[in-house]
């Protein structure tokens, strides 16, 4: 993971359970973990998330998970933010739109696409990277089972992707549309299929 280690430049730490998130796999979390990452954006401190799945609107622009500037979402090793099935065309599980300094560490992003309820489309994404995002860090996570990709950047400057993990998405594992500055490193993209 060299390139990839990020110093932690706060001691905060907010617990996505700590919010009301219950990771049961039946309970839509969005607006716990989103919660979390409110208080802790711009702080430089990290939002953790402990093992357990737990169920996120991906489709909805006003309440999908949206990382803010300065901070670090952890993930567990049997963390598993997981998309609510959706017949959209376009989704991303989670969104690093126009923020800088962000790091995701760990766990895994999983997608619909055994329980897509549409035929169309091919935008549903694991982690989107856009609009000018900057300083962006994707460590040890794994982005599964997506409609479309599992890590998509576009707009983006200066984004490390390490051990990362892309398997199984219907589109592409990774895709980079236009960016400044791409590192990946230590990662497998495998079994990609169906668009």
């Amino acid at each position: 993971q060299r390139g990839c280690v990020t110093a932690l430049r706060s001691p905060l730490v907010v617990n996505v359970k700590d919010k009301g998130a219950k990771g049961d796999g039946r309970t839509d979390d969005t607006e716990a973990i989103q919660a979390a990452i409110d208080v802790v954006g711009g702080t430089g401190g990290t939002v953790l998330v402990p093992s357990g799945t737990y169920m996120v609107d991906a489709v909805d622009k006003k309440q999908r998970l949206a990382l803010r500037s300065d901070m670090t979402l952890k993930l567990d090793k049997g963390a598993i933010l997981k998309a609510i099935p959706n017949d959209s065309r376009k989704y991303s599980v989670l969104s690093i739109s126009g923020v800088s300094n962000v790091a995701v560490i760990g766990g895994t992003i999983e997608g619909d696409r055994t329980e897509h309820q549409g035929k169309a489309g091919e935008a549903g994404m694991g982690i989107r990277i856009e609009r000018g995002a900057k300083d962006v860090t994707v460590a040890g996570v794994t982005s599964r089972k997506m409609w479309g990709d599992g890590f998509y950047v576009e707009d983006a400057k200066n984004t490390k992707f390490c051990a990362v993990i892309a398997d199984n998405n219907r589109r592409q594992g990774l895709s980079i549309v236009e960016a400044d500055g791409v590192l990946v490193t230590d990662s497998v993209f495998s079994n990609t299929h169906g668009t």
